[in-house]
């Protein structure tokens, strides 16, 4: 009776296939992380500004007769991290972020993930309606649509977060 096995140019074949086909998947698993990490990151950014509305119509940091808002700001065109904020100021003419303020949280992207701006540097919800303001500078807030970018440095993969006048956040 003969007994059938695998010679040792056959085992090494194999072996070698199996490390061709580890490879091709480890490189494109480093691609795929990428749509992984800018989605955790928008995911992250929408969850925040919904806690800034959340806390501005829950009254987090009012005084009896003032309704302060609460808000997020982008300090810079392209960066890695962004404040949750609360507006002090009891005028509705000053509605962006200032000195003034109050940093409530700053919120650093994860490594290699970075944002910019589109349109505006922010928005603050303020009760008890609620209003929101699109702030171009601390001291005007017109826009319309506030607009940014999560990206990847290096990369022209994006995921772009809009919120609307009113609050509309996607």
């Amino acid at each position: 009776m003969k007994q059938k096995s695998f010679t040792l140019i056959e085992l090494l074949v194999v072996i070698a296939i199996m490390i061709t086909i580890t490879g091709m998947i480890v490189i494109n698993g480093n691609s795929s992380t990428s749509g992984i990490d800018l989605f955790s990151a928008k995911n992250t950014l929408i969850t925040n500004l919904n806690k800034a509305k959340e806390m501005a119509l829950s009254g987090v940091g009012a005084t009896v007769g003032t309704n302060y808002g609460i808000g997020v700001w982008f300090p810079e065109s392209t960066g890695s991290y962004y404040y949750i904020y609360r507006n002090n100021e009891s005028e509705s003419s000053y509605k962006g972020y200032d000195s003034g303020d109050v940093i409530l949280e700053k919120v650093d992207l994860p490594k290699g993930i970075k944002y910019t701006r589109v349109s505006y540097l922010g928005v603050l919800f303020t009760p008890p309606t609620p209003s929101v303001a699109i702030c171009e500078s601390a001291t005007v807030c017109t826009g319309t649509t506030f607009q940014v970018r999560i990206h990847k440095e290096g990369s022209l993969d994006y995921r772009l977060i809009n919120v609307n006048k009113s609050g509309l956040i996607e």
